[in-house]
């Protein structure tokens, strides 16, 4: 237990397991912008009962996946900061909590995302995950995927994300389960952009089941171009409504183009 700090990018360049009291007992205060950890190698890395906290003051991510496969189990991540990056790995700027690309791939559960500047979780390329029973609360986007991605979500919880709790792009697949959507995205007021619950773009294909959709401000769920969605068992529940700003009224799912 305790706290420490980390006043340098941690390289891990071999398999690694850090095991902590509680992801409340034992914090790692991130100190160095823009990156806290990075894997870039063919590694094993698991992490368990860690708090990961973003306190350097410019922009930047807490932790980054290039390579290697991963297991973190109650792990919190707080307060990465949202800035533009100039490197073109990175294409969408600084602020997530954990940035997936490459051919990494692992499992996230019994975690927490918290306050982070872009998104708590995103995924480029290859990279794959399995994420469950976790809190994805308080960030701009909860999950964003653009890529070759394959996601597996079950028992988590989305809330008061101001941005997409889930947002899907090019070829990403993902299977969601007993999941709780709950007051996510914005609408255009308040210097806020509209923003629907879950956008799914692209070639992006989503299967949810049993899951729970409930308070978004506008759509709970939007397909754009190809995208294809399969619900089965799932409720939506005071979504949308009439906003009186633009005098326009939002219902629960709104499909475009081919979707």
């Amino acid at each position: 237990a305790g706290s420490y700090t980390l006043s340098d990018t941690l390289k891990i360049n071999d398999n690694l397991k850090l095991v902590g009291a509680g992801k409340d007992q034992t914090i790692i205060n991130i100190q160095k912008a823009p990156l806290g950890i990075q894997v870039t190698a063919d590694v094993d890395v698991y992490f368990e009962g860690i708090g990961f906290h973003y306190n350097a003051t410019e922009p930047g991510d807490i932790m980054q996946f290039s390579a290697g496969r991963f297991n973190i189990i109650d792990c919190d991540f707080q307060k990465a900061i949202y800035g533009e990056s100039s490197d073109e790995a990175n294409p969408y700027g600084y602020g997530a909590a954990l940035f997936l690309t490459g051919q990494s791939r692992g499992t996230v559960s019994e975690s927490s995302f918290s306050n982070n500047g872009l998104a708590a979780i995103e995924l480029l390329q290859s990279a794959d995950l399995e994420l469950l029973d976790s809190l994805i609360e308080n960030n701009i986007v909860g999950l964003y995927a653009n890529g070759k991605n394959q996601l597996r979500l079950v028992g988590n919880e989305f809330k008061n994300n101001s941005s997409n709790a889930l947002q899907l792009r090019g070829t990403a697949t993902a299977t969601v389960q007993d999941t709780l959507f709950e007051n996510n995205g914005a609408l255009n007021a308040d210097n806020n952009l509209a923003a629907d619950a879950i956008r799914i773009s692209d070639e992006a294909k989503v299967e949810f089941e049993t899951s729970m959709f409930k308070h978004s401000p506008r759509y709970a769920l939007s397909l754009s171009n190809q995208a294809t969605v399969t619900s089965k068992g799932n409720t939506f529940e005071n979504n949308g409504g009439y906003f009186e700003v633009n005098d326009l009224t939002y219902g629960t799912i709104l499909l475009e183009n081919d979707s």
